[in-house]
Formats: structure tokens, C-alpha cells, sequence
């Protein structure tokens, strides 16, 4: 083997190696950051469906009275299409390394709109299980102490509270970033 055939080899060898990954612009880390939070988010949500189905599901099991069995059944029910919901409306999706800020934007939006129509698709699947289930407990047991009676209740509705506190403020965030996008391509 000669110089000039080593050095034949080495090009050879320097051309076919894989090219480099080109740099990560800072619109692809925005959104691939973005999409991670999503997951993160998602993540906690499926988890607190499981733990809602795991406890309302040993309701139906577990309770005699057939109201609240059936109210438990509503709220498992719920859970699920909430859970369906989520991951159809609101899942991440992978940034593509093209037209990372159009992605981006694209996915603010998306998000947006999912958190706008939350009321419906996340609230109002458990609406009929919760109000039926509260209700029979209100009602139904007057036995029961009032302040048992009243604390699912009082709790339900501060979930409910924090809930539109947290998703209020989520929505005009999301909204100021498609702003900050919308003034950066003009």
C-alpha cells in the first residue's frame, strides 16, 4: 500500500462519514421545551386519572347504596373520556427541524384553544357523576354529620375555583407568547 493510497482511503473515509447534525436553532429548543412541558403536564394529569379510576371504581365495588355506585360508575366513565380528550386535544408532538417557530406557533395555539374548551371537554364529563354523587351524600345520609356532608362539596368546589384560576392564567401566558411570536415575524 502506497502514501498516495492511504491518503486515498482517509478522503474516502472523510467523505462518507455521516455529516454533523446541524446546530439546534433557538426556535427548535423553544419548542422541543415546549412539548416537553406538555408531556410533563399530561403525564400528571393520566396519573391523577388512574388514581380517580383506581377510587371511584372501589366505590362501585365496595359501596351499597346504588346511587352512589352508579354516580361512581359516571365519574369513572368521565375520567376516561377526559383522559381520551387530553390526548386527542392536547398531546405534545414532535417539533420537526424545519419551520421550527411556524411548529411552534402552531402548537401555542393548538394549546390554547384545548385550554379555552376545557370547560367542556375536561369539567363536563365528570359533571354527572360528581353532582349525582354529592348529591346523594347530601341528601341521602342525613344521619351523616353535616361537616362530612359539606366537605366533598366545599372541596369540589375549590378544586373547581383553583381550576379556573390556574387554567385563567395558563390561557393569557400561552396568549402573550403567540403574541411575542406574531411581533417577532413581522
Amino acid at each position: 500500500m502506497t502514501d498516495n493510497d492511504t491518503t486515498t482511503d482517509l478522503k474516502k473515509l472523510w467523505r462518507d462519514q455521516p455529516e454533523e447534525m446541524p446546530p439546534m436553532t433557538l426556535e427548535l429548543i423553544h419548542a422541543r421545551g415546549f412539548q416537553s412541558r406538555v408531556r410533563q403536564r399530561n403525564l400528571i394529569e393520566y396519573v391523577a386519572c388512574g388514581f380517580v379510576v383506581c377510587i371511584f371504581s372501589a366505590y362501585v365495588i365496595l359501596l351499597s347504596d346504588p346511587i352512589l355506585k352508579i354516580a361512581s360508575a359516571l365519574v369513572v366513565l368521565g375520567t376516561l373520556i377526559v383522559a381520551c380528550q387530553l390526548h386527542r386535544r392536547a398531546s405534545a408532538r414532535t417539533a420537526p427541524a424545519t419551520d421550527a417557530l411556524g411548529f411552534h406557533r402552531a402548537e401555542l395555539v393548538r394549546q390554547h384553544d384545548a385550554l379555552r374548551s376545557a370547560w367542556f371537554w375536561y369539567l363536563a364529563p365528570f359533571a354527572p357523576g360528581m353532582l349525582l354523587f354529592l348529591g346523594r351524600l347530601a341528601l341521602g345520609y342525613p344521619q351523616m354529620p353535616l361537616v362530612y356532608r359539606l366537605i366533598t362539596p366545599a372541596l369540589t368546589l375549590a378544586y373547581g375555583v383553583v381550576w379556573v384560576w390556574i387554567n385563567g392564567r395558563a390561557l393569557r401566558r400561552l396568549q402573550a407568547e403567540i403574541d411575542d411570536l406574531d411581533a417577532l415575524r413581522q
